[in-house]
């Protein structure tokens, strides 16, 4: 008889523990979504409009060091500058000497669409994560796709730390803004040693 009141207590207080832990973890769970679910998917940093004060964009890039025969091999590390008001565009080296021998200009086409993607779009901040603390933060960084140039103050886009950094700057606006923006750099990489100013400025 003990024996059956032992076990049937013992059964009361496993269960009841299990509800006790079921009802903290789902607290925890709604303390989280709390803190992240209110707060907006992202916030703009400047005023709108502010981006049409931007006078250089800089495209990072890889490209073959020229002393060396392999394919493949010694793949470097560059940087396109782009100047929005009349689109001279300069590509430097990993040493940030310039590379080409002859001067590259956007077609007026597309110098008139980037600065009408800068004049609409913004920079936002993506929400911040709420990280477990039991995490581990482990450096691993992403470079950005382009950075942005007013005046003094760099704007990067795109790059990201580990999980415990503060969040990503991006381009942001209505519509395919960043879609429009991502296709104009991806043309000047492949291309900006045929744009000549000549014959396209």
């Amino acid at each position: 008889m003990n024996r059956w009141i032992f076990l049937t207590a013992s059964l009361v207080m496993m269960v009841g523990f299990q509800n006790c832990a079921q009802q903290k973890l789902n607290d925890s769970i709604e303390q989280v979504q709390s803190l992240t679910d209110g707060a907006p998917e992202s916030e703009k940093i400047f005023p709108d409009g502010d981006l049409a004060h931007v006078d250089t964009v800089e495209i990072p890039f890889r490209y073959q060091d020229s002393n060396v025969r392999s394919q493949g091999e010694f793949m470097k590390n560059g940087r396109i500058l782009l100047s929005v008001d009349n689109g001279f565009i300069m590509a430097v080296d990993e040493g940030g000497q310039q590379m080409g021998d002859k001067d590259h200009c956007m077609k007026s086409e597309d110098r008139e669409s980037l600065r009408s993607i800068l004049d609409r779009a913004n920079v936002c901040r993506g929400k911040q994560k709420v990280a477990d603390e039991n995490a581990m933060c482990i450096q691993v960084y992403q470079e950005g796709y382009a950075s942005l140039y007013k005046s003094s103050e760099k704007i990067e886009l795109g790059s990201a730390g580990n999980p415990c950094a503060p969040p990503l700057f991006d381009l942001c606006g209505e519509g395919a803004l960043k879609e429009e923006f991502m296709t104009l750099i991806t043309k000047v990489k492949a291309s900006w040693n045929s744009m000549s100013c000549v014959s396209g400025g």
